[in-house]
């Protein structure tokens, strides 16, 4: 009886916890990134505006993607609706996705086919990409020549723009496949701007100036929210070019004449939302202390940006900066010494114009450590130099002050990209030396420089490891000199920033 009410326990308990498993690694394997870091990514997401979604090829959950994610060989994109996406690949190739469109990317034998399986997208340097879409079971390629627009609207391609389709016959212009039949649809308007996905960052409206050149007579300007122009919102009577006011959007427009219809043109008025420095707040005073000894930098996130330009600077217009670097976080720690700063960043967009900046602002550091522990030191130099002069009426050299690194201060690499060593100006100094060795076996020499200047930004940070350091500062003057020494020690807590794909 006994053994019969274990098995009535333990058997419907071990197929639950085997269910269990069986669906979180189900689970797992339908919602896991396929992209490893030792897989050759094709290109990145350049520019996204609301919702676009990716899918690997081996995963059938689509998941959002940002700004700056990398894309593989047989990723399907889409975009929603009122979304739009673009994708460069690493050959420098554009994919510009209109709302509601989807492709499949597909790399062979060095050639990328983008594969349209719903909606419209415009490719720009695009020597070596392939466009293909599947109608009714046939297929249509075509290369493009130029900039071409690549519209899927069952049973129809139409191409825009110069091209050739895989048997050798070239399209120019405005062309439409029907059945693997080309007819060319003559345009009889010259549509000069807004020029096809045009796009424009503004702060609230926008005016948009139309200009064309057609046929003689009336002309009926047509403003839609969708391609097919079934959305229309604006219709314009006119004889020649006239500007309207629209809000942000996605607009299409299109000329009418009589019997006669131009293409349809899309562009884009986008809103641009400035960021604003967070840390410090303006006119702050931060003190700094051992358990601080770096000053937090932090701002507002930019849903255009790629990237982040910080300028840190002792003089108003940001000349000569202490501190000029890009990253892809919205923050990062600052090894800054006593004095008064000014500080600004520029939010960096993919796209020309989308760039926004913060209001300059200022703060003020102190080093809350810095009367006890100079004023030590200076006491000593001086006694050392009254000795000196004591024993010989010859002057003595004053040995300089080590102010940053401190003596023990531990250095977070994960936050820093140079390292600038302060230290007191010496009077009548010539030049200093500085020398940094690595003292982590031993006491190795591993850079050395001159400098008329107190202070120094190491930017190389090849000959830098986890562990102690030792500086030294000599002071030369009228044949003499003096030195000074300090150990500090370097860590790393973070891996640093993914790198970007490609320069913008």
């Amino acid at each position: 009886m006994l053994k019969i009410k274990l098995n009535e326990i333990l058997i419907p308990g071990l197929c639950g916890l085997l269910a269990v498993v069986i669906s979180v690694s189900l689970y797992a394997d339908l919602t896991g990134r396929s992209g490893s870091s030792t897989e050759e990514a094709v290109g990145f997401i350049t520019y996204r505006y609301r919702v676009a979604q990716r899918r690997y090829a081996s995963r059938v959950i689509w998941e959002d993607v940002e700004q700056k994610d990398r894309v593989f060989n047989q990723d399907s994109i889409r975009t929603d609706d009122r979304s739009e996406a673009i994708i460069t690949l690493s050959d420098g190739a554009k994919i510009e996705m209109d709302p509601q469109s989807m492709i499949v990317l597909i790399v062979r034998d060095k050639e990328t086919v983008i594969e349209t399986k719903q909606g419209s997208v415009l490719v720009r340097d695009a020597a070596g990409v392939l466009l293909k879409a599947d109608i009714n079971g046939k297929s249509t390629i075509v290369r493009p020549e130029g900039d071409v627009r690549f519209t899927l609207q069952d049973p129809v391609i139409e191409v825009q723009g110069t091209a050739i389709r895989e048997d050798g016959k070239r399209m120019s212009g405005r062309t439409q496949i029907r059945d693997q039949l080309l007819t060319e649809i003559k345009n009889p308007f010259r549509m000069d701007a807004p020029v096809d996905n045009f796009r424009v960052f503004v702060a609230d409206s926008a005016e948009i100036g139309f200009s064309w050149d057609g046929p003689q007579g009336q002309h009926t300007l047509e403003i839609s929210n969708d391609r097919d122009v079934n959305d229309v919102i604006r219709t314009e009577h006119t004889r020649g070019n006239t500007t309207v006011k629209l809000p942000e959007g996605i607009y299409y427009w299109r000329l009418k004449a009589q019997d006669q219809v131009s293409p349809v043109h899309k562009f884009r008025i986008i809103r641009k939302i400035g960021i604003e420095c967070m840390t410090p707040f303006p006119g702050a005073n931060i003190k700094l202390s051992d358990s601080a000894p770096y000053v937090p930098l932090r701002w507002t996130e930019s849903r255009l940006a790629v990237r982040y330009r910080v300028r840190v600077s002792h003089k108003a217009d940001l000349s000569e900066p202490l501190i000029e670097k890009d990253l892809l976080r919205t923050g990062f720690s600052a090894p800054l010494v006593a004095g008064k700063y000014f500080w600004k960043v520029e939010a960096v967009g993919a796209l020309m114009g989308s760039n926004t900046e913060t209001v300059l602002q200022e703060f003020t550091v102190e080093d809350a450590r810095k009367p006890d522990r100079e004023a030590k030191v200076e006491e000593k130099a001086a006694q050392e130099v009254k000795t000196e002069t004591t024993r010989s009426d010859k002057p003595v050299v004053v040995p300089p002050v080590l102010i940053f690194p401190g003596s023990g201060q531990q250095l977070d690499m994960a936050a820093l990209d140079a390292i600038p060593f302060q230290w007191r100006a010496v009077p009548d100094a010539e030049r200093y030396v500085i020398v940094l060795y690595n003292g982590t076996a031993g006491r190795t020499e591993v850079f050395r420089t001159e400098t008329t200047q107190p202070g120094f930004m190491l930017r190389d940070l090849s000959v830098l490891d986890t562990g102690t350091f030792y500086w030294e500062v000599e002071v030369r003057s009228k044949g003499q000199s003096a030195k000074s020494q300090s150990a500090f020690t370097i860590v790393l807590s973070a891996q640093p920033d993914k790198p970007t794909l490609r320069q913008q």
